[in-house]
């Protein structure tokens, strides 16, 4: 026999009637409780002001004689009225999966908007219907159309394992794409060093400055190691230009420098001094010299 000890249901509480009678049902049911017997216990276990209600619910019958589900429903329907059903069936039909939204939490969002649809027996096709119809995924949506005597447990399997597949392509996209990006960036890096001449030797190779095969080398010029006479700054010192201009893709550049007897017997020998036009052909890279005597 159960002991009147289930916790009391008072109008100045926070509880909900519904929650409430769902609890006090599993307590009957652990107390062995006769179903005949339910509506007294309930009434028992009520405050007196929601006793007074019960019997102004039910006039011009009494709380005590009436059966427990249809007293419950009466009380019920007065805290908390039944919203329309068309109503909730609309917000369950248009209620759509968000982009930011999987397939799991879609399909939980739509069984909580059915709770108040009573679709009944016809529940779990309203939710096959409205997965198929609500899914952010076209490929997914025509896979559902395409599939035969299809159940709401069948539609949900799909849905999952195609939303499985098209991550892990995402991920190996997404793999594929650091890869190409890290070797583009390692293709220019190489471009660039095998554009760029190497100060030590004048030479074009892939090694740096530092690795060049000519570092050891002494220079002929200044004596030196770490670049070949060609590339010394001290030979590139002793010519001082003073006029450039371009012509036709040309540049001719003009130098003053002095030679001591250059010209051997030829030369005039009260003068020193003799001008060397250098004409630098940009296209073909040759060097003209011409020597004229002042």
């Amino acid at each position: 026999m159960a002991s009147n000890t289930f916790e009391r249901f008072d109008l100045e509480s926070s509880q909900e009637w519904k929650p409430y009678i769902a609890r006090f049902r599993q307590y009957m049911i652990s107390q062995k409780c006769d179903q005949t017997l339910y509506t007294a216990h309930l009434i028992t276990a009520v405050s007196n002001r929601v006793y007074k209600l019960m019997c102004t619910l039910c006039h011009p019958n009494k709380p005590e004689n009436t059966e427990f589900e249809a007293l419950v429903e009466i009380v019920a329907n007065h805290f908390g009225p039944k919203g329309s059903v068309v109503a909730a069936r609309y917000e369950f039909r248009k209620r759509e999966q968000r982009l930011d939204e999987n397939i799991t939490g879609f399909i939980h969002q739509l069984q909580l908007l059915a709770q108040r649809c009573e679709f009944d027996d016809k529940l779990e096709e309203n939710l096959r219907d409205q997965l198929a119809a609500g899914v952010a995924s076209d490929a997914i949506r025509q896979s559902l159309f395409m599939e035969k005597n299809l159940n709401f447990t069948r539609a949900k399997e799909i849905a999952l394992n195609m939303e499985a597949a098209a991550n892990t392509c995402k991920i190996g996209k997404e793999n594929t794409i650091d890869n190409k990006a890290k070797i583009n960036t390692s293709s220019t890096k190489s471009a660039r060093r095998s554009s760029s001449r190497c100060w030590r030797c004048g030479r074009i190779h892939d090694e740096e400055p530092d690795d060049c095969p000519y570092l050891q080398f002494k220079c002929n010029i200044c004596t030196e190691k770490g670049h070949l006479a060609k590339m010394c700054p001290q030979s590139a010192s002793k010519l001082t230009p003073y006029n450039t201009r371009k012509r036709e893709g040309y540049v001719k550049k003009r130098y003053h420098t002095r030679f001591s007897n250059y010209f051997g017997s030829d030369s005039d020998s009260g003068s020193e001094q003799s001008e060397v036009q250098v004409i630098v052909r940009k296209k073909n890279k040759k060097r003209q010299l011409r020597y004229v005597k002042k």
